[in-house]
């Protein structure tokens, strides 16, 4: 099994590719029009960030459990696929001497599993 601790950057992703257009609209503005209420905790035309990974580490530190991915096969056929990711929407805020922190706004750990039959 190949394990990764590589975390999964979208405003790294979109800044090298053919779409760094739309890294000027990922901001809390923007994003409060999916999330209504969003404005209500952060301030207005701050930048975001949207990282997200598959590591078991970084999914144990949010949950505090350990939750592992796999795929398990039975004798009788019967396999199971199962993936859990973590998601975390990075806000940018400046205090008061102007230097710039990430503040994690919201994370999300999300898990789904594949069940099926192989038969010969």
């Amino acid at each position: 099994m190949v394990q990764s601790d590589y975390i999964f950057s979208l405003r790294n992703y979109l800044s090298g590719s053919k779409m760094k257009q739309f890294v000027a609209y990922m901001t809390t503005t923007t994003l409060s029009r999916i999330v209504p209420g969003f404005l209500g905790d952060f301030e207005p035309n701050k930048q975001i960030d949207i990282a997200g990974s598959l590591s078991q580490k970084a999914i144990e530190a949010h949950t505090g459990q350990p939750i592992h991915n796999g795929l398990t096969i039975e004798k009788n056929g019967n396999f199971k696929l199962v993936l859990h990711s973590y998601m975390e929407i990075i806000i940018q805020s400046s205090d008061e001497n102007a230097e710039v922190k990430a503040v994690k706004a919201r994370k999300i750990v999300a898990g789904i599993a594949f069940k099926g039959k192989i038969t010969l």
